[in-house]
C-alpha cells in the first residue's frame, strides 16, 4: 500500500459508525501503533493478534475469518443492522423472504459481521408475524367441550 493510499484510508474512515472496540481496531490498522495510551501491554497483545483478521477499504472495515472466504463487512450501527437483518428476511427476492432463523442468520453472514448476531436474527424472526403463521409447530390440543354448571350462567 502506498502512503497516498493509506493517508486517503486515514481521512475515509468514519470512526463515529464504529464502537471502541472497533476503533481501536482500525486506528491499529492505519497507524500501526498502540490506539489508546492507557491501553495495557496485555490489551495491546490482544487487539493485535485480533487485527490479523481485519482490513480497512474505502474507509470501511472488513472482517475474514478464513483466506477462502469473501470479506465481510463490519456493523456497529444498531439502526443499521435491524435494516439488514429486515431486508434479509423479508427480502422481495422471489423465495428468499421469511427464511427462518438459520436461512436468514446465514444470508446476512455472507455479507456482513457484527457482535451477536445470531441472537439479534432469532429475536426479529421470532417476532415475525407472518414466520409465526408459517411455523410447523402447532399446539395439538384437543377441543373440549364445556358444559355450564348453572343453568343460564356464562362459559
Amino acid at each position: 500500500m502506498t502512503s497516498f493510499s493509506v493517508e486517503a484510508e486515514r481521512s475515509a474512515v468514519a470512526y463515529e459508525n464504529y464502537s471502541p472496540k472497533y476503533q481501536d481496531i482500525i486506528r491499529y490498522l492505519l497507524y500501526l501503533e498502540k490506539p489508546r495510551e492507557e491501553m495495557t501491554s496485555a490489551e495491546f497483545d490482544n487487539l493485535r493478534k485480533s487485527c490479523i483478521r481485519y482490513f480497512v477499504k474505502e474507509g470501511l472495515l472488513f472482517y475474514r475469518n478464513s483466506k477462502d472466504k469473501i470479506p465481510r463487512r463490519v456493523i456497529c450501527n444498531i439502526r443499521d443492522q435491524e435494516a439488514i437483518i429486515l431486508s434479509l428476511h423479508e427480502g422481495s427476492e422471489g423465495d428468499s423472504n421469511h427464511r427462518g432463523i438459520l436461512g436468514t442468520f446465514n444470508k446476512i453472514r455472507e455479507r456482513y459481521f457484527w457482535d451477536d448476531m445470531y441472537n439479534q436474527v432469532k429475536e426479529v424472526v421470532q417476532s415475525c408475524y407472518v414466520c409465526q403463521l408459517r411455523e410447523r409447530k402447532r399446539l395439538d390440543e384437543p377441543l373440549r367441550g364445556m358444559t355450564p354448571r348453572v343453568v343460564g350462567s356464562l362459559i
